[in-house]
């Protein structure tokens, strides 16, 4: 089963994960190459976000790159950022995943503090 770790910003299967830090690579050698968008956006001259969608999993990925800093907008660049949204079908350690109730997430947790 896919985990998610908030803290971390990964997604483990087994001993194996991928997130903030890994490269686009790596999210295709754990995911699978069948993302349904990728694409760069561009915040100014010089610098990109590479942005990768598994929408039948809930995930986003994003990583910045830059031509003019040699960090290539390819399989090589880091990723920086991960999103998980609905249909995402991962669960943390604890067996909780999106739409878990308040209760589900104290009983695991406990209460917080504001």
């Amino acid at each position: 089963m896919l985990d998610v770790d908030v803290a971390a910003a990964k997604l483990r299967e087994g001993t194996d994960n991928v997130g903030k830090g890994s490269s686009f690579q790596q999210a295709s050698s754990f995911l699978g190459d069948a993302y349904e968008q990728e694409g760069l956006s561009e915040v100014n001259s010089f610098l990109d976000v590479q942005v990768r969608s598994y929408a039948a999993f809930g995930i986003r990925l994003a990583g910045l790159c830059s031509q003019a800093f040699n960090q290539p907008c390819d399989n090589s660049n880091e990723i920086d950022t991960l999103v998980v949204a609905p249909p995402f079908l991962g669960a943390t350690l604890e067996g909780l995943g999106l739409g878990a109730t308040e209760s589900e997430v104290e009983a695991a947790y406990g209460t917080g503090t504001v």
